[in-house]
């Protein structure tokens, strides 16, 4: 009798498992989503489990210029990041689409990161499709690291499709100068260090592809205060494998007094070998 009571138990207790599982049903990952490409079901999946994360605002921006690289899709991408969000929200949901940027497969080109920009501006408060003006006041940490993440999604994301939009990659550039407080000192070395890489690089990308334009010059004069308002990176700058510094300085062929400084403020780590010198994150 107890062996068959056992039995009716274990089964009764299987039953229910199996019920339960059947009524979860399977999970739905939206990143998982995102990463096949299947944009809307990703875009459904994070607003049926809230949709107020970073990562779900994030997926949700990020999907709509995915499949669709239009400026209906930025502004819509906008009120995903910072809808019902306070600040803070909107910037770290920003700055999580960015990241996201290159797991999203249709994510490729130059219209794209020009779009991502201008959305992760926009949810900041700034440039043209701009959710809300931004606030006036102390720079904080999340505007500059903002700031530097999108001059490396510019910097990574620009293929060199045709001609550059300068006039429009100037008008990302003042904002970003807007969220770094008109300033490029870095309050610790790894934000120096971060700032440096990526606007020294898309310095040097724009000054070779269109050395003439307002749009290198206004890179390549940043590029250099930011190697000496930040000393303590120099020997980083010059030597390590990572640094843009010999791409930088090639650009700079024709702008001597660009040139002089740089040289300058880079000459106390002149007898430095490469390796890695860059700050890292902490662990």
């Amino acid at each position: 009798m107890r062996g068959r009571l056992a039995t009716v138990a274990a089964l009764a207790a299987c039953l229910a498992a199996c019920g339960g599982a059947q009524d979860r049903g399977p999970t739905i990952d939206p990143l998982e989503l995102l990463g096949r490409g299947e944009y809307n079901a990703a875009r459904l999946a994070a607003q049926a489990r809230g949709g107020d994360s970073p990562s779900d605002r994030a997926v949700i921006a990020l999907s709509l210029i995915a499949e669709h690289p239009d400026r209906e899709a930025a502004v819509r991408g906008v009120e995903a990041l910072a809808s019902g969000a306070a600040r803070d929200l909107a910037l770290l949901s920003a700055a999580e689409m960015l990241a996201l940027y290159s797991s999203a497969p249709d994510c490729t080109g130059d219209e794209r990161a020009l779009l991502a920009a201008e959305i992760a501006l926009g949810a900041a408060g700034l440039g043209p499709i701009a959710a809300a003006p931004a606030p006036a006041g102390a720079v904080a940490p999340r505007d500059f690291d903002l700031a530097a993440s999108i001059l490396e999604r510019l910097r990574l994301g620009l293929a060199g499709e045709g001609v550059l939009e300068t006039a429009r990659l100037l008008a990302i550039w003042n904002g970003c100068f807007t969220l770094l407080g008109g300033a490029v000192k870095g309050a610790t070395d790894l934000q120096a260090w971060t700032l440096f890489a990526n606007l020294g690089g898309l310095a040097a990308v724009v000054g070779d592809a269109a050395p003439a334009s307002d749009l290198a010059r206004a890179l390549l004069v940043s590029s250099v205060a930011a190697v000496e308002a930040n000393p303590s990176i120099t020997t980083a700058v010059r030597c390590d494998l990572a640094s843009p510094f010999d791409a930088l300085r090639a650009a700079l062929t024709h702008g001597r007094d660009l040139a002089g400084r740089l040289e300058r403020a880079v000459a106390p780590a002149l007898g430095c070998t490469r390796g890695k010198y860059a700050p890292r994150p902490p662990r």
